[in-house]
């Protein structure tokens, strides 16, 4: 029966033909959503970088909008405002970017792709805002979520010397240690 049929006439799939067009436009939500959301991130790293700091904020603000569930550019975005409250001059900017860092910081502990990567940045905020026990606290945070990572150690054996607990500096920093040259040793 299939040989009686005329060469070049197809036979197409009533399923296929009702559900293609919203396949396609789902497809083309998710295409839109994604380029939009990068356009957004795009315009944001530029205004940073001018220091055009209430427009930065105002475009990734747009990210959030259009960003599908589950991306995420909050360890970024908070690195990036810490950047620029390293670099202000005026206490009161420094002050706002740390702020902004730090919201942005606490918002990717819920939802980073990398935890022990969103506490490790939330305690670098803190450390900038001279909150050690927040520092402490996140970093401790960030050895729970990646014990094998050195640099949290590393980084609360030096908080630990600061509050003059030497002894468990003196375990954190062995810990760094090893564990740094476990990750750079033979593979």
């Amino acid at each position: 029966a299939g040989l009686a049929e005329k060469p070049g006439v197809s036979r197409s799939n009533p399923l296929f033909a009702a559900v293609a067009p919203f396949l396609v436009l789902a497809l083309l939500y998710f295409a839109l959503r994604l380029a939009m959301a990068d356009r957004e991130l795009v315009a944001t790293k530029r205004l940073l970088d001018a220091r055009d700091l209430p427009a930065a904020t105002s475009e990734y603000e747009a990210y959030w909008f259009w960003r599908l569930p589950g991306a995420n550019a909050d360890v970024w975005y908070s690195r990036s405002w810490m950047d620029v409250a390293r670099n202000a001059a005026d206490p009161d900017m420094r002050t706002q970017a740390l702020d902004i860092s730090q919201q942005a910081a606490a918002r990717a502990i819920g939802n980073a792709e990398e935890p022990f990567l969103a506490w490790y940045n939330l305690a670098q905020v803190a450390t900038l805002q001279g909150n050690f026990e927040d520092a402490e606290r996140n970093l401790r945070w960030a050895i729970a979520t990646h014990p094998t990572w050195y640099l949290p150690h590393r980084v609360l054996a030096q908080e630990l010397v600061r509050q003059s607990r030497l002894e468990e500096a003196q375990r954190e920093t062995a810990l760094a240690v090893a564990l740094e040259g476990a990750a750079s040793g033979p593979h």
